[in-house]
């Protein structure tokens, strides 16, 4: 095992390269991370929120202040900044033009009012405009008293004015009460459930330690339970349910229809790697071939991502079994959690590749964990070639999936010190694993290179050229505020990063298409997922600090630097892509028994006192519930 020495100088490295890291994403033109400069804010024009895709190449917005300038005066200079291009008139006149170069908008300029002009009142007006993203603007004059703040006034027309906004107010969407959660009148409802759950599993937190199997009870309900759902929402959920419903219909129709790959550049989600698509357009064939109306094929091509959501709750089951081998109720914890978060259960139900990608990945953590709870496996050609081509096989299901990379490199390397192996079996190693997942997947990055010259296509990489969609811009109040999902989970994830996560992982998707899901409990199951999630946050603390039992402290400590991997790319992201919906918890779907071990972890310290295992379980049955009754369409 490495010395705390070698711990040391390894921490020392990785924080140095992220603040490398950061630092140059930052300084990236394409990264809009608006910070304010003392009184001077970031402004924009008052806008309602809108939802769907914005496809015009530039905007502009006029901002206007009137100010005072004293009779006597030098030039005066004002420091202006803007998002991205600015012109600055004074009274009509031009006094500043930053210029056609938009790449360089993050420099602060200097705009010079010269020392000739009268003094008194006289209007000021900076004309903004960007491309594929909001005009803004933040100005400051410490000569002058001067600083952009809500007391401009902004328009976007020139004719109609309005008090300019700061960029860090919350934007309020325009939405149907159809998509508004009324909590008072439905709230006793997942209670009862809870409680009538509770006392039914109350007896399997009781005999914890021996006695019936009550963990693996627990998981064939749930399956049966999973099954009920799928059976009951097959045709009940609309087919625009879901996030580029109609795009992913599009490409297994295309390879059902014609036997081949479409080009990655042919259609909005072609893109995407083939692995889901192959196989529902196998699954679509079979079912003409059974004489079923193609329109009812549609609604049946849900089992393929159904499947998946069933996979992942198994999965969750044996993860639990693995590192908690002698713990039945925190089995039992980690597959009521796992397999029951809520972004399991809406992603499952929608056509989308989402859920393979994500239950394959979840065979891709069990193989990781297993690797760290058994690391004489490390010696296995086998098990490296079972590795590699899991890994493979998900880079064939969705790219992001290269994300799977760090946490199995993180396992295999764990394994190896405790193997005390030299540096051919850590060539060994690696070169098996690397070989054997190119040899699965290089095809598909072969065919990229040769139809579109690069090796990876991600539609992501080219919207900024095509299409936006609001905010198009990020502050540092986004990415450490959170709590604006509880007064409305469907609406106010989109207030920041952490309201985005949580909302689509614990509560409700990004609204999509027509959406029959159950939002009054849905605003419920955002206030119970306190429970579970902040045992996932006290699972991590343990993990970390040592205190949670030496069998299961690597695997938590190995969920624990997965979650902080992908949550890593995804603030990548977030600040890469400036929209609202790029900040979804279902690209970590992979995850989810992660989930469910850290919080089992989390509540390990509570299930010794029968009494607060009782209430747990009561707790954690009422969040189950209502979780699963939010997305039951009735």
């Amino acid at each position: 095992m490495m010395s705390y020495r070698s711990k040391a100088v390894l921490a020392a490295i990785l924080l140095c390269a992220a603040i490398v890291g950061v630092r140059r994403l930052l300084a990236d033109p394409r990264v809009v991370l608006l910070v304010s400069d003392g009184k001077a804010k970031w402004l924009r024009a008052d806008l309602p929120y809108d939802l769907a895709a914005r496809r015009d190449p530039l905007s502009t917005t006029t901002f206007t202040a009137r100010i005072a300038i004293p009779s006597r005066h030098q030039a005066i200079v004002l420091r202006v900044t803007a998002l991205r291009r600015v012109v600055i008139d004074l009274d009509g006149s031009q006094i500043f033009d930053s210029g056609p170069v938009m790449e360089t908008w993050k420099n602060t300029r200097s705009a010079i009012i010269p020392a000739g002009v009268a003094g008194g009142s006289h209007e000021l007006r900076c004309i903004v405009t960007n491309a594929n993203g909001p005009a803004m603007l933040r100005l400051s004059c410490p000569e002058l008293g001067l600083a952009s703040d809500p007391n401009w006034l902004a328009s976007v027309d020139g004719q109609h004015w309005k008090p300019a906004v700061r960029a860090d107010d919350l934007w309020e969407p325009e939405v149907s009460e159809n998509n508004q959660p009324h909590v008072p009148g439905i709230i006793i409802l997942p209670f009862c459930v809870g409680a009538f759950f509770g006392i039914g599993i109350f007896r399997g937190f009781a005999a914890h330690r021996g006695g019936v199997d009550w963990a693996s009870r627990l998981r064939w309900l749930l399956l049966i339970g999973w099954a009920v759902l799928a059976v009951n929402n097959m045709f009940k959920v609309p087919l625009d349910c879901g996030y580029d419903t109609r795009d992913h219909y599009d490409y297994i129709l295309y390879v059902s229809d014609h036997l081949s790959l479409p080009r990655p550049d042919a259609g909005w989600q072609f893109f995407q790697s083939p692995l889901y698509y192959a196989v529902s357009a196998a699954l679509c064939r079979l079912m003409l071939r059974l004489g079923i109306a193609r329109n009812s094929i549609l609604y049946l091509l849900r089992c393929v991502p159904l499947a998946s959501g069933a996979v992942i709750l198994q999965i969750s089951c044996r993860a639990g079994r693995l590192v908690f081998p002698d713990r039945r109720d925190l089995q039992m914890i980690t597959v009521v959690v796992g397999g029951l978060v809520p972004m399991n259960l809406y992603m499952s139900q929608t056509v989308s590749n989402e859920p393979l990608a994500g239950a394959v990945g979840a065979l891709v953590l069990l193989l990781a964990l297993t690797s760290v709870v058994k690391p004489d496996l490390v010696r296995s050609t086998r098990w490296l070639i079972l590795v590699g081509a899991a890994l493979g096989v998900a880079w064939l299901t969705k790219i992001s999936t290269v994300i799977w990379v760090l946490p199995v490199g993180a396992a295999l390397a764990f394994a190896l010190l405790h193997q005390k192996q030299n540096l051919a079996g850590w060539l060994r190693t690696a070169g098996i694993v690397t070989a054997v997942s190119l040899a699965v997947s290089s095809w598909l990055f072969i065919r990229n290179l040769r139809q579109i010259g690069t090796l990876f296509y991600l539609q992501a990489s080219v919207a900024s050229s095509q299409w936006w969609q609001y905010p198009g811009y990020r502050t540092p109040r986004m990415l450490y505020e959170f709590g604006h999902v509880f007064s409305d989970p469907v609406h106010h994830m989109m207030s920041s990063l952490w309201d985005a996560l949580y909302a689509t992982c614990w509560a409700t998707p990004i609204p999509s298409g027509d959406l029959p899901w159950n939002f009054p409990l849905g605003c419920c199951s955002a206030w119970l997922a306190i429970i579970p999630s902040a045992a996932c946050v006290a699972g991590i603390v343990k993990s970390a600090i040592g205190t949670t039992p030496p069998r299961s402290r690597q695997p938590l400590r190995l969920a624990s630097f997965t979650m902080a991997c992908f949550i890593a790319a995804t603030v990548y992201f977030y600040l890469r892509l400036p929209i609202y919906c790029c900040a979804k918890a279902s690209y970590m779907l992979g995850t989810a028994p992660c989930l469910g071990l850290l919080a089992a972890a989390g509540f390990d310290g509570v299930l010794s006192n029968r009494w607060l295992r009782a209430v747990t379980g009561g707790l954690i049955a009422c969040w189950a519930a209502t979780a699963y009754l939010t997305y039951f369409v009735i």
